[in-house]
């Protein structure tokens, strides 16, 4: 009995699901280590939208006014590594890897085409032309600058900055992440920790649901039902670590699903076999004690399921019955 209680605390207690899939590699796999290597030094690649919704188009300023307080209320460290809510041109740095990787997220269909005619080989030997004319003209400083981007691809994308028109719909007022009709605006989340360590992703889903409820609170005019009409608003989450809670729960629900409908099947073909109900107690007993031990040494000695171990459930009690 009391072997029994202890596996049925470390099973209750130790044992999580495990959403990661790289976990599902093998440690010598140089992708897994790649991977875990990335994430012990960057903290996570997932992020996190929240949209601000209003309830009618042309709602630019109050949208702008709940991005920033919002913006404000997610500053919390130990949830969030940085909001971004707005492009400020001077921070995409061109010429450096992640400022140019933001500028061409921000290129239009003309700017693609504009650049694959920089690759002609007509305009190539214009460029080549060009280059050699000025390259004896000018001083060694600006020499070097020329000879980096002979083909002037850089300029495509600092046209384009200064712009700010790109398909990612940045408003011309302010950089927002605003939708043509001014009726939702996009911010991004960077989240400390990453989807899958699912200790972390319920308290930061809290912590998201009470900043969404306190901003309500303080501005009750943008309250979606009960706020002043024409200033109602609305603050949607979507994102790896929501999804990584639902699979997780999906996972949980299957797998209590699973093991009850094999053992119902198993208690039913016993009882058709043997037409005695009393004996189901002396197969139900010793299979669900099996059961708890079985989840409680893997909550001891592993501490985790994955999904595919998980869908062993009615494997156990086909083979558990057995003896």
């Amino acid at each position: 009995m009391a072997i029994t209680l202890a596996a049925l605390l470390f099973a209750r207690v130790r044992l999580s699901v495990e959403m990661d899939l790289s976990q599902l590699l093998s440690e010598d796999s140089e992708v897994a280590r790649t991977t875990r290597r990335a994430v012990l030094d960057v903290g996570t690649f997932d992020f996190m939208l929240a949209v601000v919704e209003a309830q009618g188009p042309g709602q630019e300023e109050a949208l702008k006014a709940a991005a920033a307080d919002l913006a404000f209320a997610l500053g919390d460290p130990r949830f969030i590594r940085r909001v971004t809510w707005r492009v400020e041109p001077e921070s995409l740095e061109i010429g450096t890897p992640a400022g140019d990787a933001r500028a061409i997220a921000l290129l239009t269909d003309e700017d693609w085409q504009q650049l694959e005619g920089k690759l002609t080989p007509e305009a190539i030997e214009r460029s080549m032309r060009r280059l050699r004319g000025l390259l004896n003209a000018l001083p060694p400083a600006k020499r070097e600058a020329l000879l980096a981007d002979p083909l002037t691809f850089y300029q495509v994308l600092v046209d384009r900055v200064r712009l700010m028109t790109g398909p990612m719909k940045v408003n011309l007022s302010g950089n927002y992440f605003l939708s043509r009709d001014g009726r939702m605006l996009v911010m991004v989340l960077w989240p400390v920790k990453p989807a899958s360590d699912l200790e972390f992703a319920p308290e930061f889903q809290k912590f998201l649901e009470e900043t969404r409820t306190g901003i309500f609170i303080r501005e009750p005019q943008w309250h979606p039902e009960t706020g002043e009409v024409g200033k109602r608003l609305d603050i949607h989450y979507y994102g790896a670590h929501y999804e990584a809670i639902a699979d997780s729960n999906l996972v949980r629900r299957d797998f209590a699903y699973t093991s009850l409908i094999s053992a119902a099947a198993v208690l039913c073909l016993f009882l058709f076999a043997f037409r005695r109900p009393e004996a189901l107690v002396f197969v139900v007993l010793p299979l669900t004690v099996g059961m708890i031990w079985t989840l409680g040494l893997a909550g001891l000695l592993v501490g985790r399921l994955t999904q595919v171990t998980m869908t062993f459930s009615a494997i156990l009690i086909g083979q558990g019955i057995d003896f």
